[in-house]
């Protein structure tokens, strides 16, 4: 087995205390206490680094990509997919995909050259591994800048300040999205069991852990709506991200193991923050549904089961490679307008 190397994220923020010998490390979307030996004088390297021992202790966490891995591509035959997406502007893809969506940007915005070089392994092949974890990295940035300019828990805290009863119709909106979801997720995910034979068992297994969801989001969007679910509510954008995910099921599955995560959110504070919200509210008993549905996913840290898929694959090629970053930047953008959708809903409710 090769020795992983391990890259943190970009910008963690790092606070050690040799007296307590306590590290804190933070990004956007987590924050992390570690409480380490005493004997540690320092958790750095010379140059200010972390070390590669404290490094992989954060293995599991959002925190850290694997580099490429020397030799790879010589122990494994190359995984290389049947169709390629290459030389496709956006809106092209959405059309060979026979998707009913457009992005108003036609064109591509991250640097597909400067990924391409981050994975390689030598000219003819590139780390699976190596790529999940820098489209990860990419997505979760994106995602964060985006939701943090739209300011949207602090709406929904505003909104639930002034008018009870209309915070409840914006969460019933939100709610309307997941149950869409949650409903279609397995019919997404089947696919995906005879695209990739050797990650069959672990996606059949994953599978398993998916179903019945819905009915737990159901029972909190019940409680708000009673006539719900209403398919008049569901936006074009989560018919797209689930349209996304089963194509890419079908077809690609690097690009479906790479996006997966995207659609479980990553839970690492106690409670859904939804269901705090709704805790506060005239329904607190909503909460009930998507709390137990979060700590599903949490415990069972789906975040990251895309990684349990990609590392049965061998090294990959570079077409392999490029339909994988198209299709995780697509569902980056897509989730993005997904998410300013739903600001809008509760923004129309604020005025």
């Amino acid at each position: 087995m090769n020795q992983e190397q391990l890259i943190p994220y970009k910008n963690i923020n790092t606070t050690w205390n040799e007296e307590t010998s306590l590290l804190q490390l933070s990004l956007p979307w987590i924050s992390l206490k570690i409480k380490l030996d005493s004997t540690y004088k320092t958790p750095f390297n010379e140059n200010g680094t972390l070390s590669h021992q404290i490094l992989n202790g954060l293995a599991k966490f959002p925190l850290t990509r694997v580099a490429p891995r020397n030799n790879f591509s010589i122990e494994n035959k190359l995984y290389v997919e049947k169709t390629s997406l290459n030389n496709l502007a956006p809106n092209e893809i959405f059309k060979k995909l026979d998707i009913n969506y457009q992005l108003q940007n036609n064109t591509w915005i991250w640097d597909h050259i400067s990924i391409l070089e981050s994975i390689k392994i030598n000219e003819d092949s590139y780390d699976p591994l190596s790529l999940y974890g820098l489209l990860t990295e990419m997505r979760l940035f994106e995602e964060h800048e985006a939701n943090l300019s739209l300011n949207f828990f602090k709406k929904l805290n505003e909104l639930l300040e002034i008018n009870d009863e209309t915070f409840i119709k914006a969460i019933s909106f939100i709610l309307e999205q997941t149950y869409y979801i949650t409903n279609h997720c397995i019919e997404s995910l089947m696919p995906a069991i005879s695209s990739y034979l050797p990650a069959s068992n672990l996606v059949s297994d994953f599978i398993k852990e998916e179903m019945n969801h819905d009915r737990l989001v159901l029972k909190s969007l019940k409680v708000l709506s009673p006539s719900s679910p209403r398919i008049e509510k569901v936006t074009v954008e989560t018919k797209t991200l689930m349209s996304l995910l089963k194509k890419s099921a079908e077809s690609y599955f690097l690009g479906f193991s790479c996006i997966i995560g995207s659609f479980e959110g990553i839970g690492y504070s106690a409670e859904d923050p939804l269901a705090v919200l709704l805790k506060k509210s005239s329904k607190p008993e909503a909460a009930i549904g998507i709390q137990q549905h979060y700590m599903i996913n949490k415990n069972g840290n789906h975040s990251a089961v895309g990684e349990g898929f990609i590392r049965t694959l061998p090294a990959i090629d570079k077409n392999t490679a490029l339909n994988a970053i198209y299709l995780t930047e697509l569902i980056t953008r897509v989730r993005i307008s997904f998410s300013k959708k739903i600001y809008e809903a509760v923004q129309n409710e604020l005025n």
